[in-house]
């Protein structure tokens, strides 16, 4: 079989399925931000830890840190880097997986309709990768039976 070079075969559908997918890992990287920040917030109001540093050369400049002022950047950072790498790895993922989909769900409607104008003569065929491999097979079957019913001239339903 030739190789496709339309990747977005059904706009629609591919972009729906993407779409929702990077949804939900939108709302986990949201959902596991606010978690992480409510744990820091937790351990920081139970520690009594406290970090000291000077402005300048000068001991008497020294200023108070909490942990939270160090722990908090470092948390919101990972949390985007991580989440803009997941939503793009994602993305790419689910955009050619959605072709694996849109492709053979193509094609078998192409073929069905083909089906439905009379013509049983081509096969349907997919690449070993595609989905809907098991259901190309059952429409193989179905289209010989018609065929076979529409020779058959003693039966009274071959014109269906």
């Amino acid at each position: 079989m030739k190789k496709r070079k339309k990747y977005l075969i059904d706009a629609k559908f591919q972009l729906k399925l993407i779409s929702t997918v990077v949804l939900l890992i939108i709302g986990a990287i949201i959902i596991s931000g606010l978690l992480s920040y409510s744990i820091t917030i937790h351990q920081e109001e139970k520690s009594n830890i406290q970090f000291y540093g000077t402005t300048g050369g000068n001991i008497s400049n020294m200023v108070e840190i909490s942990s939270l002022f160090i722990v908090k950047p470092i948390v919101f950072k990972s949390l985007l880097i991580g989440g803009i790498l997941s939503i793009i790895i994602a993305a790419a993922l689910m955009f050619f997986y959605s072709h694996c989909l849109a492709g053979p769900i193509y094609h078998i409607e192409k073929h069905l309709e083909k089906i439905i104008e009379g013509n049983y003569n081509e096969k349907l065929y997919f690449r070993k990768n595609d989905e809907f491999k098991q259901l190309s097979d059952i429409i193989n079957k179905l289209q010989d039976k018609l065929k076979n019913k529409g020779s058959d001239k003693s039966d009274p339903y071959a014109k269906l």
